[in-house]
């Protein structure tokens, strides 16, 4: 019951605006989104228009005006960002985006908050310091770096690196381009490759097992922290390395 009132408080002198606006943007330029504080989420536009929907969150109007929603073309690029006039600030953006059919993205960045990007196309950098990353049918190659937070990357077309340091990692590679690492500082990974994909293959773990299941792995080394095998003609370096946690990987398609 404390907690409710507690809530309740908060909420009565939390003062909250709302920004939309819709554009039509050259196509051929590539989407960047930068965020500072809350959750960003990107997604697929059901016509031609990319609609970026804002909820500004503070404890006063006058902090609220000090933080505005900003899109503009660049050189190469659609900006899309929030602004803050000061530093320190207490207010938070939750920032979704819709991305037009043909439209790339290039980059999502968040400083404190979880990062969702789902359904679009491009070679995406998706970053944040603090919070999860989701990455869900994005038709491109995928680098996703957080310093706290779990991360997820589903049914993407290809991987170069995941970088996290405290938070699980799931990730099911469906193509590298590179040498490509998944690294954790603390947390487990779990990994499914693609039977396609033709690498040699190092899963490493300082406080924890590994194990590879289910896999055409020609295995060199097999010890309780740290594997070693080669799939296909090991083309390109593929490391799954944490410090603290399991590791497994296990094949899919085929």
């Amino acid at each position: 019951a404390g907690c409710t009132v507690f809530s309740d408080i908060v909420a009565a002198f939390q003062t909250e605006e709302v920004y939309e606006k819709s554009h039509a943007p050259d196509p051929d330029l590539r989407l960047k989104v930068l965020n500072r504080n809350g959750r960003v989420e990107i997604g697929l536009s059901d016509d031609e228009q990319l609609h970026i929907h804002a909820v500004k969150r503070a404890f006063g109007a006058e902090d609220l005006e000090k933080v505005r929603i900003h899109a503009e073309k660049q050189e190469d690029a659609y900006l899309v960002e929030s602004v803050y006039s000061e530093d320190n600030l207490r207010v938070s953006v939750d920032l979704k985006v819709a991305v037009p059919r043909g439209m790339e993205i290039a980059s999502a960045d968040n400083s404190n908050g979880h990062l969702q990007v789902e359904n679009v196309p491009g070679n995406l950098q998706a970053r944040t310091s603090n919070g999860n990353i989701t990455l869900t049918n994005v038709a491109g190659f995928v680098t996703a770096h957080t310093s706290n937070g779990s991360v997820s990357v589903r049914n993407c077309s290809g991987l170069d690196e995941v970088r996290n340091s405290n938070g699980n990692i799931y990730v099911d590679i469906h193509e590298i381009r590179g040498d490509t690492q998944v690294r954790t500082s603390n947390g487990s990974i779990e990994a499914l490759l693609h039977s396609a994909v033709d690498a040699s293959v190092e899963l490493d773990t300082s406080n924890g097992q590994v194990a590879a299941i289910h896999t055409r792995l020609n295995v060199l080394r097999d010890e309780t922290t740290r594997l070693e095998g080669v799939v296909g003609d090991n083309a390109h370096d593929l490391l799954l390395e944490t410090s603290n946690g399991n590791i497994e990987l296990q094949e899919f398609g085929g």
